[in-house]
C-alpha cells in the first residue's frame, strides 16, 4: 500500500529486470523543499533561517545533516532546495509545514520568493484579443 493508500502491484520479472527503489527500508528520507528567491534577495540570510527552521525541528534528523542548496540560476529567480533528512513517518508532515515556515518566515524576514512572471507589450495599431 502506498500513502495516497493505493496498491501497487508489479509483476516479479519486471522488478528483477529493471530494478527497485524503495523508499520506506532504511527507515528515513530526503525531503526535498523547492523554492526560488528573487535574483537580489540576501541568499545567505535565507539560507540561514531556513537551516534554522530545518535544526530546529525535532523531527529533523541531524544524520544526515539538513542542507540548503541552490541548484539552478532560473528565469525567475535563483532556484534553491531545502533538504532535511526525516524517519519516514514525517516525511508529509514536514514537507507540508515546512513549505508553509518557509514562506513565513522569508516573508517576514523580507525575503521575497520570485514568481513566474510574463511581460507583455502591444505594439501601437493592434488588438489585444
Amino acid at each position: 500500500m502506498q500513502p495516497d493508500r493505493s496498491l501497487a502491484s508489479l509483476p516479479n520479472g519486471e522488478i528483477q529486470e529493471s530494478g527497485l527503489i524503495n523508499y520506506t527500508r532504511l527507515g528515513i528520507q530526503r525531503v526535498d523543499l523547492a523554492f526560488t528567491l528573487k535574483y537580489d534577495a540576501d541568499v545567505e540570510k535565507a539560507r540561514a533561517i531556513i537551516a534554522e527552521i530545518m535544526t530546529g525541528d525535532p523531527r529533523v534528523l541531524e544524520d544526515p545533516p539538513p542542507a540548503v542548496v541552490a541548484l539552478n540560476m532560473g528565469e525567475d529567480g535563483l532556484e534553491m532546495q531545502a533538504r532535511p533528512f526525516v524517519m519516514y513517518a514525517d516525511y508529509d508532515p514536514v514537507q507540508f509545514g515546512f513549505r508553509q515556515q518557509i514562506t513565513e518566515k522569508l516573508t517576514a524576514a523580507g525575503i521575497e520568493l520570485a514568481v513566474p512572471q510574463r511581460d507583455v507589450y502591444l505594439k501601437e495599431g493592434t488588438r489585444a484579443v
